[in-house]
């Protein structure tokens, strides 16, 4: 599950350098961007969280209100256990055994009561807003949408680490499941997609350019991205879609400085070679350039054994991050390269 390095000032620049030099042994610049992605690329997590700049202007979409659950928020949850002493969470047995169990029974438009008939009471929700324009009022009493976690496994205090054994449900502003995502749990299928649509189903399938001139590119997609705020990056945006085969594609971007490019390169050649000594296997590596952007793609195989593929590119002062992942007896989603290979630089002018 599926926020950013913002600065406002030197003083608070001062503050999140130094909060990357603090949490550099548990948190990498990856596990905040909330994706697949692994523990070999530790060694650039210093200089992506104190290289990035930021921006100061205002989004043109907010997200704001008074979205509170009856269930604990992911601090109360944390502050319960023993992970802020460094000890690992691990879930009672007889709890996994029934969360798992009762996994294939959910079923989509289910109501959040239903869902806990079956799985219990989750660890932690987090409501989400509704997006409205920054120049518009408020919206009054309009209901959030609501993401709960049942957590199996856990060794540090980022809520979107994607080495969790976890599983992460979706419920619409009218209280309807419409995702769940189970991770690193390999018996489990996701049921449903990140913007509610039907995965899979050809004939619903409509590619299309969508042009997201804020954050500066162009893209082909064969359903709506969802564009929505990262929940790991503050002033990052996310945009996914399904795949066969139960895949799914997601790209991260937010604003990044005139040594990215290098950045990036440098960085990703180092760790590379220390792939294979913490558990991952680097299927291939390779430098990309293109019309406006200079950046590196790899497909990697990592200690859960899936098939991780990421791109990261430098254009016009952003730094773009393309994901997707699937089970190593499955060939790479047929839309996979035809959606970046579509993506192209835009002006925001």
């Amino acid at each position: 599950m599926l926020e950013s390095f913002v600065a406002a000032g030197s003083a608070r620049k001062a503050r999140s350098v130094s909060r990357c030099v603090l949490r550099l042994a548990t948190v990498t610049l990856l596990q905040m961007l909330n994706m697949p992605t692994k523990a070999f690329l530790y060694t650039i997590a210093l200089l992506f969280c104190c290289a990035l700049e930021a921006q100061t202007s205002v989004p043109s979409v907010v997200f704001h209100g008074n979205c509170g659950t009856d269930l604990p928020r992911f601090e109360e949850w944390f502050r319960a256990t023993r992970l802020g002493q460094g000890q690992p969470y691990v879930a009672a047995q007889d709890r996994s055994r029934k969360t798992t169990t009762n996994y294939p029974k959910l079923k989509l438009q289910m109501s959040m009561p239903e869902v806990e008939k079956y799985l219990g009471k989750p660890d932690f929700a987090t409501g989400r807003p509704a997006a409205h324009f920054a120049t518009a009022p408020e919206p009054v009493d309009q209901p959030c949408s609501v993401e709960t976690a049942y957590i199996f496994n856990k060794n540090g205090e980022n809520m979107a680490d994607l080495q969790d054994v976890a599983i992460y449900l979706f419920f619409s502003r009218d209280g309807k499941l419409y995702w769940a995502m189970p991770q690193n749990v390999p018996d489990l299928k996701p049921l449903g997609s990140p913007n509610g649509a039907t995965p899979n189903v050809q004939s619903q399938i409509l590619w299309k350019e969508y042009i997201f001139a804020d954050d500066g590119f162009a893209i082909t997609f064969p359903s709506d991205p969802h564009p929505h705020k990262s929940p790991q990056m503050a002033n990052g945006m996310a945009y996914s879609v399904p795949l066969s085969n139960g895949a799914h594609f997601s790209l991260y971007t937010e604003e990044a400085n005139d040594t990215c490019a290098d950045t990036v390169r440098g960085q990703l050649r180092d760790a590379k070679n220390k792939a294979e000594s913490t558990g991952y296997r680097v299927i291939s590596f390779r430098q990309v350039d293109g019309n406006g952007y200079k950046g590196i793609e790899f497909v990697q195989k990592v200690p859960n054994g899936k098939i991780d593929y990421e791109r990261w590119l430098c254009a016009a002062h952003r730094l773009y991050l393309f994901v997707a992942d699937w089970n190593p007896d499955e060939s790479e989603p047929k839309e996979l390269q035809r959606i970046v290979d579509s993506w192209r630089v835009v002006s925001n002018k």
